[in-house]
């Protein structure tokens, strides 16, 4: 049966469930005295720890170490679903009118491997494979609970108890040998080897990591259409605004290319210099009156030719595209950081009315 999301005679039900630390499966049951409407969760795509938030607990309710699960739940719907799964980093106890009150500030399980530091450097050889890497990243991590993570989708290894599926995630091997620092975290490396294999790093709802193909948000298919003037629509009146980079988008790209070269024997200092500009469009000269320059000094360019210069700030000019950020309120919806979404503006600005597709 398909949910109505848009009903407003449903009841939404809020619970903090605490969870082992060592097994992410084995639950403690709910805290009481949770203050929902001073506590909240945050979540950003493009953010190392994904998600995070604070609760506050009032009395003795939270046991001392626990991580906490939260979960959302619709009686009427028979519906229940897993927020997200929580590293409690910070509980900050305060006595008010006679009794504690504690605001717990909650951190992705990802925190685990980004306090889990390379007591030594770790080699990894010239052809390793991308995902065996993090699989002993991660195996070796004192963060037992996350050991299973990939075993979520192909099992668990005799060994690591870690499995990766190669439907979900891409692999290439290390076409350099390559150390991985003392001091750095666990996490620093996983990213780097999930950049290296075009992977993306997410943390599932209950506290896993999941390693996947990165596909560009523009690729992929909305999940949920918000319509303005749906007259059962789920966004609250008068919170809608816009935010845009127009009015500083840069109308030209100036490249700076300093390089050395060896003439009889000697090292002499050479330096190019290059530009491209927009000659028309809104944010040329002629639509603004004004330029505005983006300066850049650039190391890596090869060859060493005024073309290549000119080849780079044309690209870097063609690449800035404005940003355009839409903030609204609505109500409960079940997306999450990383789903696409159709917002449907029927007035305002022409550039602006229509279907945006945003992240």
């Amino acid at each position: 049966m398909a949910i109505d999301w848009k009903r407003t005679d449903v009841t939404h039900v809020l619970s903090a469930v605490m969870v082992s630390q060592t097994n992410f499966a084995q639950t403690m049951g709910a805290i009481e005295g949770v203050e929902w409407a001073a506590s909240s969760l945050e979540a950003a795509y493009y953010t190392d720890m994904r998600t995070g938030g604070k609760l506050r607990v009032h009395g003795d309710g939270w046991k001392r170490g626990s991580f906490i699960r939260i979960v959302h739940s619709v009686p009427e719907f028979s519906y229940s679903k897993t927020l997200g799964t929580y590293v409690v980093t910070d509980e900050a106890p305060q006595r008010v009118g006679g009794e504690w009150v504690r605001d717990l500030t909650l951190s992705s399980t990802l925190v685990m491997l980004a306090n889990d530091l390379f007591t030594q450097p770790v080699p990894i050889d010239k052809g390793t494979r991308a995902l065996d890497a993090m699989k002993s990243v991660l195996s070796k991590s004192g963060a037992a609970s996350m050991r299973s993570a990939f075993g979520q989708f192909t099992g668990a290894d005799a060994t690591s108890r870690v499995a990766i599926d190669d439907s979900l995630a891409d692999d290439v091997k290390a076409s350099k040998a390559q150390v991985l620092e003392a001091g750095k975290s666990r996490l620093e490396a996983f990213f780097a080897l999930a950049n290296m294999s075009q992977n993306r790093i997410d943390v599932t709802p209950e506290g896993y990591i999941r390693v996947s193909r990165y596909a560009r948000p523009a690729s992929r298919a909305a999940s949920w259409t918000f319509d303005l003037e749906d007259a059962r629509g789920v966004v609250l009146a008068g919170t809608l605004s816009r935010s845009s980079d127009w009015l500083s988008m840069p109308d030209t790209v100036a490249v700076q290319h300093d390089f050395t070269v060896e003439k009889n024997g000697k090292t002499q200092q050479r330096t190019l210099y290059a530009i491209a500009r927009n000659a028309t469009g809104p944010h040329s000269i002629a639509s603004r009156g004004y330029s505005i320059v983006d300066f850049r000094q650039v190391p890596n360019i090869s060859p060493h030719t005024l073309q290549a210069a000119s080849d780079y700030a044309a690209r870097a000019l063609k690449s800035d595209v404005e940003q355009v950020e839409w903030e609204l309120q609505t109500t409960y919806v079940p997306i999450w950081e990383g789903d696409v979404v159709n917002l449907v503006v029927h007035d305002g600005d022409k550039a602006y009315r229509g279907t945006r597709k945003c992240l």
